[in-house]
């Protein structure tokens, strides 16, 4: 887990405990693919890689800072060391088979500006695009691909409720959408179809979600830093004590 103010913490108890692994450097998104090894996002539009659980980090790409100082809601997530996905801006796309060192922009199968994406291999995954967000609403559509994001089907209109927050599949039937003002919705299907499992508001945005295992997935919320647990596969959703406590 990444905090606003450049500490990496790390549990091995299940959330229970944090401990400190590194400090100063402020990520935006993190994704390992095995205790050691991971990928981080950093606030000036870095790409980071680790092979010590955190405890140190090499650049091995930019995609450069934004003008007003930095992407306000990236992503990075990897299936494996060399495959992966970043949207550095929220407004489009890359993939990677080098480890992160060089990335291909995705075209994208739709105009709007609002991006999240999940792979679930090295050529599946899912996009959602969205359209122009107000009064608490948002057009957004779901789009899944099969060979690494050169072509795309178009595979649901989702519901308009919520802003477009993150896209987080387990594999390339269960998944789950958060949206700001929508809380967690869950999708058994391939997202042709979703329910919603967790209803959010304002003081309760979630932050990020991850999957420890195809039953067991957490959820941090933002403002309240509260970590919460789903152990029936994003269904139903408990409480657990502050991260970082």
């Amino acid at each position: 887990m990444a905090t606003r103010d450049g500490e990496l913490q790390r549990t091995d108890d299940g959330g229970r405990t944090w401990r400190t692994v590194s400090k100063g450097r402020r990520f935006v998104s993190l994704s390992f693919v095995s205790p050691a090894a991971g990928f981080a996002l950093t606030a000036g539009g870095d790409v980071a890689s680790t092979s010590d659980g955190g405890r140190s980090w090499r650049v091995v790409h930019s995609f450069g800072r934004r003008a007003e100082g930095g992407p306000l809601r990236g992503a990075i997530e990897f299936v494996d060391s060399n495959h992966g996905w970043a949207s550095p801006t929220g407004e489009s796309a890359y993939g990677t088979i080098s480890g992160g060192t060089s990335w291909t922009k995705l075209v994208l199968p739709c105009d709007h500006t609002v991006v999240a994406t999940s792979v679930v291999s090295y050529a599946a995954g899912f996009l959602v695009c969205g359209a122009q967000p107000g009064a608490g609403n948002q057009a957004k559509d779901l789009y899944a691909t099969a060979d690494g994001g050169r072509t795309w089907t178009h595979r649901a209109r989702l519901p308009e409720g919520g802003y477009v927050g993150m896209l987080d599949f387990l594999d390339d039937r269960t998944g789950l959408l958060v949206t700001d003002r929508g809380g967690i919705s869950r999708t058994a299907d391939g997202g042709r179809s979703w329910t919603q499992t967790l209803l959010t508001d304002d003081v309760y945005f979630i932050a990020s979600t991850s999957w420890a295992s195809a039953q067991t997935v957490y959820a941090l919320t933002l403002q309240t830093g509260k970590l919460i647990r789903s152990d029936d596969a994003g269904r139903h959703w408990r409480r657990l004590g502050r991260a970082g406590e």
